[in-house]
C-alpha cells in the first residue's frame, strides 16, 4: 500500500465533513507515521507478538571496518569490526533490537548479542565465532563481529519511508553524477590514469569518463523520501488510522465518519481496498 492512498483518503473525508481543504500532505504524512508507530507499539505491549510483516528491507547496506583507533564507540584496541549505520528503530522494551541481519552474499544471519559477552568470546578466542557472525547495537550504529562485507537489513523502523532512503542498487560508470562520493563493491574503476579497486571510495568529478568493470554504489545514501513509496500497512490500520487522525485531530464525530465510509466507500483507495 501507498502512503500516498492513505493521505487521499484523509482529505477526501475531510473534504466532505468540512470546508478546510488547506492541510499539507507532508503534515498528514508525519501523523500517519506517528500513528503506526503507536499502534504496532501497544500492540506489542498487549500481546508480545510482533508482525514482522511490519518490517521494512533494506537489500544491500555497504559495511566498514573500524576498530577503537577510528571510532571511539568501539572497544578492544585493534580488533576490528564492521559498522553499518541504519534506519531509526521502534523501541519494544525487549533486549533485542526489532531488526534482522544477514551476509549479503552468503545470506547468512548475523545474531544479537551484548557487547559484554561479545569482547569475552573474543578475549577467548570462542569457536563459535568461526562459524557465527554476531552484532551489537548502539543507538543507529550497528557493529559485527567477524568482520563481513555488505549486509541485508529488515527492522521495524519509526520511520518506514526511512528505508527508501538507502540507495540499494548500483549506478552506471557512465552516469555517475558529480560531486557524489561512491564505493567500489566489486571489479574496478578507471577514471584517466587512476584505478579504483574493491572497497575504495571516490568523488565523481564532472567531465571525468569512467570506465572498467566495477560496481559501484553511493556511499552517501540518503535521498528524499516521498508519497508515493509503498508503506507497509494493512488495510485495517490504515482504516484506524484514518478514523484516530480524523477524530482526536481534526475533532470530526466518529459516526459521521463511519456514514461517509459507508455512502462512499468506493471512491476510497486504501481502507477498503488494501492496495
Amino acid at each position: 500500500m501507498k502512503i500516498e492512498n492513505i493521505v487521499y483518503d484523509i482529505k477526501h473525508l475531510l473534504n466532505a465533513l468540512t470546508d478546510d481543504t488547506r492541510i499539507a500532505d507532508g503534515h498528514l504524512i508525519f501523523k500517519i507515521n506517528n500513528y503506526w508507530a503507536i499502534f504496532l507499539k501497544d500492540d506489542y505491549d498487549q500481546t508480545g507478538i510482533l508482525n514482522k510483516s511490519a518490517y521494512q528491507r533494506i537489500p544491500l547496506i555497504t559495511s566498514y571496518p573500524v576498530s577503537s583507533a577510528d571510532d571511539p564507540s568501539v572497544d578492544g584496541g585493534t580488533i576490528k569490526f564492521s559498522k553499518i549505520t541504519v534506519p531509526k528503530l521502534i523501541q519494544l522494551g525487549g533486549r533485542e533490537p526489532a531488526m534482522d541481519l544477514w551476509m549479503s552474499q552468503k545470506h547468512q544471519r548475523i545474531y544479537f548479542i551484548d557487547r559484554d559477552t561479545l569482547m569475552e568470546m573474543i578475549i577467548a578466542d570462542d569457536e563459535l565465532l568461526d562459524i557465527f557472525k554476531y552484532y551489537i547495537y548502539e543507538g543507529n550504529d550497528v557493529y559485527i563481529y567477524p568482520v563481513v562485507g555488505n549486509v541485508s537489513f529488515s527492522g521495524l523502523l519509526e520511520t518506514p519511508m526511512d528505508a527508501s532512503m538507502f540507495y540499494t542498487t548500483p549506478e552506471a560508470l557512465f552516469d555517475l553524477t558529480a560531486e557524489i562520493e561512491y564505493i567500489v563493491t566489486s571489479g574496478s574503476v578507471k577514471a584517466g590514469t587512476t584505478v579504483y579497486l574493491k572497497g575504495e571510495t571516490f568523488t565523481a568529478v564532472s567531465g571525468t569518463t569512467y570506465s572498467g568493470d566495477g560496481v559501484v554504489y553511493r556511499s552517501t545514501k540518503v535521498i528524499d523520501a516521498n508519497k508515493d513509496m509503498e508503506y507497509p500497512i494493512s488495510s485495517d490500520m490504515a482504516e484506524r488510522i484514518v478514523l484516530e487522525i480524523l477524530s482526536k485531530d481534526f475533532m470530526l464525530e466518529k459516526q459521521s465518519i463511519f456514514d461517509i465510509f459507508n455512502d462512499s466507500a468506493d471512491q476510497f483507495k486504501a481502507v477498503r481496498s488494501g492496495k
